[in-house]
C-alpha cells in the first residue's frame, strides 16, 4: 500500500481542490445577481468581498514558505477547510456588505492553503521527473468542481427546473449546503494527506522523463530568490502574472452576470456552464501536457490566444445568438490556467526548483492582487456605466501586451539558463 500512497496523494489533492476551488471559487458569479437584487446591494460593493479574498490570499502567499516550515502541509489544509466552511457560514446569515467581507476574508485563508500553492508544494514533494502533467490533472478538478457546483448550487437558488426567478432564489440555503461540504470533505483531506514520503518510509515517484533534453531540464536545480529579483526576467514575469490576475478574474465575474443582463436564460447558462466546466477539465491537464512535452513557451502562447479570443466574444453575448455564448464558453476554459498551473511551471520553468515554494509563493501573491483588482474593477465600472462593454474593451488590450510580455520573459529566462552552471 505504502508505495501507492503517492497516488492517495494525487487523489485526495484532486478531492481537495475539486470541493476547494469548484464550490468555492468557481460558483462566485452565479451569486451576484441574485444576491445584489434581492438585498439591494451595489455591485462593486458586493464584489468587494472577493477583493478582500485575493487581497487576504496574496498576504498569505507571500508568507507561505514561513507557515509551511513551521505548521507543514497537512495542518496548513486543515486551517483552510475550516476557513473554508466559516466564510459560508457568514455568507449564509449576511444581512449586509459586513458579513460577506468577514466572508471573504475567511475564504482567501482557506484558498490559500487548500489549492494551487499547497498543490505546487505536494506534487515537488512526492514526485520528480514531468510533475507538469500532474500538477495538470490535480488543478483541473476545478472543472469537476465547477460542473457540479453549476449543477447544484444553480438547482438550489433557482429549482430544480431552473423557472424560479432572480427574486426568489434561494442563496442562503446554497450557501449553507456548501458551507457543510466544506466541513464534510475537509474532514477526509486531513484523515488522507500526508506531508511528504519520508513520513510513511518511501522515496519520490519518479515520472519518466520523454526526452534526454527533458532530463537534462529537470535537473537544472534553478537559483534563489536573490538572485532571481536581479534578473530582469523577474520582473517582467511578475508584471504579466499580475495583469493576467486582473483580466481573468474580471472576465470570470463579469462573464454570467454580462449574460443575464442581456437575456440569456438560466437554462442556457446552465447547460453551458456544464460544458465550460468539463472543457476546464480538459485544458488543465492539456496545459501540463503542452509543458512537458513542447516546454513553457507553447503551454503559455495556447493559454494567452484562449483569453484574447473569450474576451472578443464576451463583446457579442445577445440571446438570439447563443451559439456566440457557447462558443466562449468553450474557448474561456483555455485561458484559466494561466492563474492555476501556469503559476508552479512558470516558476519551476523560469528560475528552477532551488527556492521553488517561496518565488511561488510572490507570483501566486501578485497574481492575487490582480485578481482582487479585476473583480472589484469590473463591477464598479457596471454600477457607474450601468454596462460591461467599457471594461471589457480595456481588458482586451491589456491583455495583448501582457501576453506578449510574457513571452519575452520567457525567451529570456531560457537565455540566459544556458549561461548557468548545472551544480548549485
Amino acid at each position: 500500500m505504502q508505495k501507492y500512497y503517492p497516488w492517495v496523494v494525487v487523489a485526495t489533492g484532486f478531492l481537495m481542490v475539486m470541493v476547494g476551488l469548484g464550490f468555492g471559487s468557481f460558483s462566485r458569479s452565479t451569486y451576484l445577481k441574485v444576491v445584489t437584487e434581492q438585498m439591494g446591494l451595489d455591485r462593486g460593493g458586493f464584489a468587494l468581498s472577493d477583493t478582500i479574498r485575493n487581497l487576504v490570499t496574496a498576504v498569505l502567499s507571500i508568507y507561505f514558505g514561513k507557515f509551511l516550515l513551521r505548521y507543514d502541509a497537512r495542518r496548513m489544509i486543515g486551517a483552510g477547510f475550516i476557513a473554508l466552511t466559516a466564510s459560508f457560514v457568514c455568507n449564509a446569515v449576511a444581512t449586509g456588505y459586513l458579513e460577506f467581507y468577514i466572508g471573504g476574508v475567511f475564504l482567501g485563508i482557506g484558498l490559500a492553503w487548500t489549492t494551487t500553492t499547497i498543490v505546487g508544494v505536494l506534487v515537488e514533494r512526492w514526485f520528480t521527473g514531468n510533475t507538469g502533467t500532474i500538477m495538470g490533472v490535480i488543478l483541473a478538478a476545478n472543472g469537476v468542481g465547477g460542473f457540479l457546483s453549476e449543477k447544484v448550487v444553480n438547482r438550489i437558488i433557482y429549482g430544480m427546473d431552473l423557472s424560479r426567478p432572480v427574486s426568489e432564489g434561494r442563496w442562503k440555503e446554497a450557501y449553507w449546503f456548501v458551507a457543510v461540504l466544506f466541513a464534510v470533505v475537509g474532514a477526509i483531506v486531513v484523515l488522507l494527506i500526508r506531508n511528504k514520503p519520508e513520513d510513511i518510509g518511501i522515496e519520490k515517484t519518479h515520472l519518466a522523463e520523454k526526452t534526454q533534453k527533458k532530463k537534462r531540464s529537470e535537473a537544472w536545480t534553478g537559483m534563489k530568490l536573490e538572485q532571481a529579483v536581479h534578473k530582469p526576467y523577474f520582473y517582467m514575469a511578475v508584471l504579466s502574472v499580475f495583469v493576467n490576475g486582473i483580466i481573468l478574474q474580471a472576465m470570470v465575474t463579469l462573464a454570467k452576470p454580462l449574460m443575464q443582463d442581456v437575456g440569456i436564460g438560466m437554462r442556457v447558462l446552465d447547460r453551458g456552464y456544464s460544458i465550460y466546466a468539463f472543457v476546464l477539465v480538459g485544458t488543465k491537464v492539456l496545459t501540463g501536457i503542452l509543458y512537458d512535452k513542447w516546454g513553457l513557451k507553447t503551454s503559455y502562447a495556447v493559454c494567452s490566444i484562449g483569453a484574447l479570443i473569450a474576451l472578443f466574444l464576451l463583446l457579442f453575448q445577445n440571446p438570439e445568438q447563443t451559439h456566440i455564448t457557447y462558443v466562449y464558453l468553450l474557448i474561456a476554459p483555455f485561458a484559466l490556467p494561466l492563474e492555476t498551473v501556469m503559476i508552479p511551471l512558470l516558476t519551476k520553468g523560469l528560475f528552477g526548483l532551488k527556492d521553488f515554494t517561496k518565488i511561488m509563493g510572490y507570483l501566486v501573491a501578485v497574481n492575487t492582487l490582480g485578481m482582487a483588482i479585476g473583480t472589484s474593477a469590473s463591477n464598479l465600472v457596471y454600477d457607474i456605466v450601468q454596462s460591461y462593454v467599457p471594461c471589457l474593451q480595456v481588458l482586451i488590450v491589456l491583455f495583448a501586451v501582457t501576453a506578449v510580455l510574457g513571452i519575452i520573459a520567457i525567451n529570456m529566462a531560457q537565455k540566459d539558463r544556458k549561461n548557468i552552471s548545472l551544480k548549485d
